[in-house]
């Protein structure tokens, strides 16, 4: 049986509205190409756009998981919580814990710990663990990769204005920058900070695939951008 002119029809009408959405889609400078690619972590695990602002997914379900995952109920609460993934995050939490921590004698930790509930006992006991590991007691890449995921998504659902986006998730990319030597130490600090987090191995192991494609592909944004220079804005 022939094929219904109609199949090919339909065809071609998606293929020319792919075309039409990348030339409609806004040229971007080699700066904002690059403060894209430092939220990529998170990006790529997703499936979401490594190549521009907008997050593809429907605005009502974008706004249910801004409230669900960051309490952002409007855009009155989208800087706010950019601002605290900037100026404290986990980072700051961890930090509160090493401290703690370290002021308790070693044979007394599990009764110390025995006060908080398993998952805060889970995050000290990772700390413990892996505190050498930990960059000057920090998980940057960790709040400043999900800052900009918030603020794309914010962007996406339309909290905030594209301007405002693009200033923070500069801001986070020049911040990284500075924080780390390369794509792979800011790409394990964002994993360890994943891991003290905690979610789930399960999940745990898309994050890993992501790192790992953006380290090793030809195609991932980390092999075509240079780490160590400063992109034109």
């Amino acid at each position: 049986m022939a094929e219904s002119p109609y199949v090919w029809i339909g065809v071609a009408a998606g293929v020319l509205l792919l075309i039409i959405e990348r030339i409609a889609r806004p040229r971007l400078t080699p700066a904002q190409r690059w403060a894209l690619a430092a939220g990529a972590n998170m990006a790529r695990a997703r499936g979401d756009s490594l190549d521009s602002l907008a997050i593809g997914i429907p605005r009502k379900q974008l706004r249910s998981q801004l409230l669900q995952w960051w309490n952002i109920k409007g855009p009155e609460d989208v800087e706010p919580r950019l601002d605290w993934l900037d100026r404290e995050g986990h980072t700051h939490q961890l930090r509160a814990m090493l401290k703690a921590i370290a002021a308790v004698p070693q044979p007394k930790v599990d009764a110390w710990l025995g006060q908080y509930d398993e998952d805060v006992q889970r995050a000290f006991r990772f700390a413990m663990q892996h505190r050498e590991a930990f960059k000057d007691g920090e998980i940057v890449a960790w709040d400043l990769e999900r800052l900009i995921f918030v603020a794309r998504s914010a962007f996406s659902a339309g909290y905030l204005d594209e301007a405002k986006a693009w200033q923070h998730i500069e801001h986070a990319a020049q911040r990284l920058r500075r924080t780390y030597g390369s794509w792979s130490e800011m790409s394990e600090n964002y994993l360890l900070g994943r891991r003290y987090w905690g979610e789930g191995e399960d999940l745990q192991k898309h994050f890993d695939a992501a790192a790992h494609w953006l380290l090793t592909d030809r195609r991932s944004p980390w092999r075509r951008l240079d780490w160590g220079t400063e992109p034109e804005r």
